[in-house]
C-alpha cells in the first residue's frame, strides 16, 4: 500500500510538472499548432484562436499613459515592459496571452493586443518589431498628447516626414532600431512604432 501511494505521489508531481513547464513554454505551444493546425493550410494571414495562445478577454489597453511610454521608449527601448529580442514568454509574461495571433503577418508571427502590435523574427522567437494604434485609446482620454507635447517630453527627432495626407511622422534613432510618432492633421499622436526600418 505504501508503493502504491509513493507512486501516485511521484505521478501527481510529475503531471504538476509537466503541466508547469507546458505553460512556461509558449513559443513551443506556438510552434505546434502553427506546425500542426495551421501551416497545413497554406493561407498567408490566419487568426488562431486556441484558448492555450489567445486570451479574448485581456481587452486593456498596454499604453494607457502615452508620454511616459515615449520617454522610455526613448529612453531605454522598453515601453511598457516591452522591448525588441524578448521572447514570446517574456512578453506574455508581461502582458499576457493577446487577443488574437496571425502566425503569418507579413512573414512574421504577430501577437495582437487592444492598441498594441507585436511582431516576433520567425527563427529566433524574438520581438522584432511593435506597433501601437493610439486612435481607440485616444477616446478614452481627456486630454490627448500633441506634437508639441512629444517634442517636449521625447526631444528633437532626427527627420521629420510629411505625408500628403497631412499625416507626418517623428523620427527618432535608436540603438535597436527607429522609433516613429505618427501624427495627424491635427498634430495628435495616433501611432506609435519601433523596430528595423521596412
Amino acid at each position: 500500500m505504501k508503493i502504491v501511494r509513493q507512486y501516485a505521489v511521484l505521478m501527481v508531481v510529475f503531471f504538476c510538472v509537466r503541466v508547469l513547464a507546458a505553460d512556461g513554454d509558449f513559443y513551443r505551444l506556438f510552434q505546434s499548432a502553427v506546425t500542426n493546425s495551421y501551416l497545413p493550410l497554406q493561407r498567408q494571414s490566419l487568426r488562431m484562436d486556441s484558448p492555450l495562445l489567445v486570451d479574448t478577454n485581456n481587452t486593456g489597453f498596454k499604453l494607457t499613459n502615452v508620454l511616459l511610454h515615449l520617454e522610455r521608449l526613448r529612453a531605454n527601448g522598453e515601453p511598457s515592459g516591452i522591448r525588441l529580442g524578448m521572447k514570446m514568454e517574456d512578453v506574455v509574461a508581461r502582458w499576457g496571452k493577446p487577443l488574437w495571433i496571425d502566425p503569418q503577418c507579413g512573414g512574421y508571427p504577430h501577437f495582437a493586443y487592444s492598441e498594441a502590435h507585436v511582431y516576433f523574427e520567425p527563427a529566433t522567437n524574438s520581438v522584432r518589431a511593435f506597433h501601437a494604434d493610439l486612435a481607440e485609446l485616444a477616446r478614452t482620454l481627456p486630454t490627448w498628447p500633441t506634437v508639441e507635447d512629444c517634442l517636449r517630453k521625447v526631444g528633437k527627432p532626427s527627420q521629420r516626414i510629411y505625408l500628403p495626407t497631412g499625416i507626418s511622422h517623428l523620427v527618432y534613432e535608436a540603438s535597436e532600431g527607429r522609433i516613429r510618432l505618427s501624427c495627424n492633421s491635427d498634430n495628435l499622436l495616433v501611432g506609435v512604432g519601433w523596430g528595423p526600418e521596412k
